[in-house]
């Protein structure tokens, strides 16, 4: 049975359709519209209603009506924090983890879904236990569940958009600790993976849209042309004499910056272990140039997502590998949705 992702990003609604194989999926069909219309944090019945109506024609479009989907959380509206407890088990875990987020959630925990997670134990000899815990607002999670439902699907799940990330883009077999993060257009997130585990996650209120204004402002250019602008040269120093690329920088300094704390944090906890390799997902990874910029910067191997490479048959995309990779990381997410097993 056919298994859809859906990544209702703010700028842009993503899906992917797979098929489950015997040895993985193969890819069945995507697709994308502009989200704007969507609202999820919406509560007046006439903006409920515009999304539903919306996603309705767009679920429609894409045949998709009646099939089974995972949805993603933006990590930037849910609580997600690693916490060091003592060796426990049953009850006295879950009592454990339970008083250490009420201290430090600002979602009361009787407002919210919280689930949490022990993480593979990569420190020599430690003798404690990390727990991932994730805090999502009950009204989230139900508008939600409610948009996708009264627009003609089935929710099977609905998770933090790292889960879904990390499965789209990282495999068992190649596994170094990586950073990816996920330049979206309002916001961006990073997290660090190791050893089959998320180890740490960091969402942040810059993102594509933050480089766009910044090139508007300095070239005095209308909000549009400033994004084909963006888009067309980035960070590529030889075009338009550089001035691009120096209206850029001051904003995706503060990314970088981001980014080398993720790395000094992971690293100085002591996991005996250094990041090897990052991955730049999301519209804004497709900027000409990033890649190079990051790597110098980073002084690390760098790399655009790909999440096709997850799958053992592309179907109807194998004549059309060019178009699958030029969208490729804008669906990081809504691919690691399809893939999740239930």
């Amino acid at each position: 049975m056919n298994q859809i992702g859906l990544d209702i990003g703010n700028d842009t609604l993503k899906f992917v359709e797979v098929k489950p194989e015997k040895y993985g999926y193969s890819l069945v069909n995507v697709g994308k519209a502009p989200s704007g219309k969507l609202g999820i944090l919406a509560d007046s019945s006439r903006e409920k209603d515009a999304a539903k109506e919306y996603l309705t024609d767009f679920v429609v479009q894409n045949n998709l009506l009646g099939k089974y989907v995972n949805i993603a959380i933006p990590e930037s509206l849910i609580f997600t924090r690693i916490i060091t407890l003592p060796l426990l088990k049953g009850k006295e875990l879950d009592n454990a983890v339970r008083i250490e987020v009420e201290q430090v959630s600002p979602i009361p925990l009787a407002e919210a879904s919280m689930n949490f997670q022990q993480l593979p134990n990569i420190k020599p000899g430690y003798d404690k236990c990390e727990i991932l815990a994730v805090i999502a607002p009950k009204s989230l999670t139900k508008k939600l569940h409610g948009l996708a439902t009264s627009s003609g699907l089935r929710v099977k799940s609905i998770e933090p958009e790292t889960s879904a990330l990390c499965r789209g883009l990282i495999s068992n077999k190649d596994n170094p600790p990586t950073l990816v993060i996920n330049i979206g257009h309002t916001s961006s997130t990073i997290v660090v993976y190791s050893n089959d585990a998320i180890r740490l996650t960091r969402p942040f209120p810059t993102g594509f849209s933050s480089i766009v204004k910044a090139v508007s402002q300095e070239l005095d250019l209308e909000t549009v042309q400033a994004e084909e602008y963006v888009k067309t040269y980035g960070f590529l120093s030889d075009k338009l004499s550089g001035k691009i690329k120096q209206a850029i920088n001051p904003i995706y300094a503060i990314v970088l910056n981001e980014m080398k704390r993720a790395i000094t944090y992971f690293e100085t906890r002591g996991y005996s272990e250094s990041i090897k390799r990052i991955i730049l997902s999301g519209g804004g990874a497709l900027t000409p140039g990033i890649v190079v910029y990051t790597a110098n910067f980073l002084n690390t191997e760098v790399q655009i997502a790909d999440p096709w490479e997850m799958y053992s048959d592309i179907g109807k995309y194998k004549d059309r590998t060019k178009e699958l990779e030029d969208i490729a990381p804008l669906f990081s997410v809504a691919s690691g949705l399809a893939q999740k097993h239930l």
